[in-house]
């Protein structure tokens, strides 16, 4: 009997989640979640966690309305102090990241050790820092540069964390993304000028100091421009036509000439598959997978795009010359500001969802949508030609050349047309 009581409630709890999980975030109808936490703890701990962090990412989308929860907290609070005190129960980490929503004191200083601890999972130290940077009076925004810096944090940690940043709206946070950039590892730069783009007074400051030479022009590709000439902010719009130009919106022709130069390189100039793979890792892998490593944010190249050495090069290196629908770009600019582009992956009557470079979904409410725009090119920037240098330039087309990982001796060329 007990164990067909423990399979049903396991059974209502994933029916109760997949409904919280649909919710647009604007509140009101979490209290039955109550009901479930309570009976989870009795029966499925595992349960209880599951509807932890599923309240807790409604909280966390609420934003400044999360007030409005406050009878949900006066119900919760007592059990989740008592989970608190349990570090060994499956539901402790997320009863101390939704105390520390809540502003409780000890759970903002173990969020705080967890973030700081190279010994906890990246993952729990990334949402650590995370509540910290959405409801902390005075974000830690230093230790997680200081974390961004620090070699010993794995990728996988610094992806994570500077997506946490974008939480962030201190226009200080650009001004010491920039002091540093030179101090990152050079896999997360493209991150960090991805995030500098999302709000507009963060590229303001990025770009004077491409203006100011501080910065070259180069960290910003083609898309990134596109999006920034249509700002809301007339200063960014500004600054974009001071540097660049004008701004084009459409496929360039001239790109099957670059296409002709780089094949002449690669026939002159031998690659190491091995040494293309960590080019790929660096600068691909945020939107692409191969051989089951990287974001699925693009097509899976292990089976995509790579039918002969051609397509190869032309989806490399003209990526506009066709882009299909599920590819093509969405931009939105939210009411508080953020500048998000990324492949649409729902779109609901409250809200949709962007997969942005990195994997992370985003979900935005339409109530909070000030613009969207279709861009007719794709997610993928041109000019990859123009990151790299000739020698890791023909590695990566000796890595992607190969039809298995290059360390499989069965691996071979693809054919050439």
């Amino acid at each position: 009997m007990a164990a067909a009581f423990c399979w049903l409630a396991a059974g209502v709890a994933a029916i109760s989640l997949e409904k919280l999980a649909a919710q647009d975030g604007s509140g009101g109808d979490l209290m039955p979640a109550a009901d479930l936490v309570e009976l989870a703890l009795q029966v499925d701990p595992a349960a209880a966690a599951s509807t932890l962090a599923t309240i807790k990412e409604r909280l966390l989308r609420a934003g400044q309305d999360r007030q409005q929860f406050g009878a949900l907290q006066e119900r919760l609070a007592p059990q989740l102090r008592r989970l608190m005190a349990m570090p060994d129960h499956p539901a402790h980490p997320q009863a101390v990241l939704l105390m520390g929503i809540w502003r409780d004191s000890q759970a903002r200083i173990l969020l705080g050790r967890w973030m700081r601890d190279a010994a906890q999972p990246d993952e729990l130290r990334a949402e650590a820092a995370g509540v910290l940077l959405r409801t902390e009076n005075a974000p830690p925004i230093g230790e997680v540069l200081q974390l961004l810096r620090d070699t010993a944090t794995s990728q996988q940690l610094g992806e994570r964390l500077v997506q946490e940043l974008a939480a962030v709206k201190d226009e200080a946070l650009a001004q010491e993304l920039i002091r540093d950039y030179e101090k990152l590892p050079v896999a997360l730069r493209p991150r960090v000028i991805e995030l500098l783009t999302q709000r507009p007074a963060w590229a303001a400051v990025l770009l004077l100091a491409i203006q100011q030479q501080k910065m070259p022009k180069e960290v910003l590709h083609a898309q990134q421009l596109i999006r920034l000439q249509s700002s809301t902010d007339p200063a960014v719009v500004k600054l974009v036509r001071e540097i660049y130009g004008t701004i084009r919106t459409e496929r360039q022709p001239e790109r099957e000439q670059v296409i002709r130069e780089v094949r002449q390189l690669l026939a002159s100039r031998p690659g190491d598959p091995f040494r293309g793979r960590e080019v790929f890792r660096r600068l691909c892998a945020q939107c692409h997978r191969i051989y089951g490593e990287g974001q699925d944010v693009g097509p899976d190249l292990t089976r995509n795009g790579r039918g002969s050495f051609q397509q190869l090069l032309s989806n490399v290196l003209d990526p506009n010359l066709v882009v299909g629908e599920a590819y093509q770009s969405h931009v939105v600019v939210t009411a508080d500001g953020r500048l998000l582009t990324g492949l649409l992956v729902e779109n609901t009557p409250e809200y949709l969802t962007l997969k942005l470079q990195g994997g992370k979904l985003e979900r935005v409410l339409h109530s909070e949508i000030e613009q969207h725009q279709v861009s007719p090119l794709s997610l993928m920037p041109e000019g990859l030609e123009k990151q790299l240098s000739s020698q890791e330039l023909a590695d990566l087309f000796a890595f992607l050349r190969l039809d298995r990982p290059p360390e499989d001796p069965q691996a071979t060329l693809l054919p050439d047309e």
